[in-house]
């Protein structure tokens, strides 16, 4: 069984379309505080790296932490998001003529092989076309893994103490840049891998420095471009079941596209 939490209920009473936004609101509006959060911390140098002579890497000597009520804003970004999910279940019951009861809640599976049975079970009442449109979500491990860490991250701060944030390595991010010349090349945008897996940056870890990958043009006329590439560091945090570190970089894509994915659905239940 799944409990919605006072909160959320103050947010919305489960009246409807109206309400499942007024929720997914709070989520959006707590994410945008918590980047520009984020922006303030990583404004400075966060992170001092010696370079190792010769290379493109370097050695962290020092780590300035990010500040410990980040994690409470990533916390009600998160919660909000979860708790209108469970809000649009109970409203695909709803209109399908149906009762939520105690069990009604937006599916979203620890393991495949238990999906099946927690799909039916938690849209128990809902249409037919509604659980489908549900299941070509895929809110399972193997399928869209968004809505799995944002269940994750939700149920680690439900139950358990609040981890400390801290900073993270893992993303890669790479900058272009034209001009006529390299001395007047301006930054022209950048691009940031995120990947699933972060880990705890720690105070002599090896990094990447910025480093050109691709050069050209700049003489006889011809226009300067250059390509380059550095590891990125971001706030993050650690799960505990499972034992991972998950980057508010992460979070930020994880909400921004459930909320995304689900868009189809809120347009059924107005």
């Amino acid at each position: 069984m799944r409990v919605q939490c006072t909160a959320c209920f103050d947010a919305g009473m489960g009246r409807g379309r109206e309400d499942i936004d007024r929720v997914a609101d709070r989520s959006l509006a707590q994410l945008a505080l918590l980047t520009e959060k984020i922006a303030e911390h990583t404004a400075g140098d966060i992170v001092i790296v010696d370079r190792i002579e010769g290379t493109t890497t370097g050695v962290v000597r020092e780590i300035h932490q990010p500040p410990e009520d980040l994690v409470f804003l990533l916390k009600d970004a998160v919660h909000y998001m979860r708790c209108a999910l469970d809000f649009l279940a109970w409203r695909l019951v709803e209109v399908n003529g149906s009762v939520p009861d105690s069990s009604t809640a937006f599916p979203i599976a620890k393991a495949s092989s238990r999906y099946a049975a927690l799909l039916n079970a938690r849209l128990k009442g809902a249409s037919p076309k509604h659980i489908a449109m549900v299941d070509a979500l895929a809110p399972r491990p193997g399928g869209d893994e968004r809505f799995v860490d944002l269940n994750e991250i939700d149920n680690t701060y439900k139950h358990r103490l609040m981890p400390l944030a801290m900073m993270t390595s893992g993303a890669m991010r790479i900058k272009t840049y034209v001009g006529e010349s390299a001395e007047t090349a301006v930054e022209q945008g950048a691009i940031v891998l995120v990947p699933l897996e972060y880990h705890e940056l720690q105070v002599g870890d090896t990094v990447t420095l910025p480093t050109v990958t691709v050069e050209s043009g700049g003489v006889g006329g011809k226009p300067y471009s250059r390509m380059e590439h550095d590891q990125v560091f971001a706030p993050g945090v650690r799960l505990v079941q499972p034992d991972r570190v998950v980057s508010a970089d992460r979070v930020k894509l994880v909400i921004e596209g459930v909320y995304e994915a689900i868009q189809p659905l809120l347009a059924e239940v107005q």
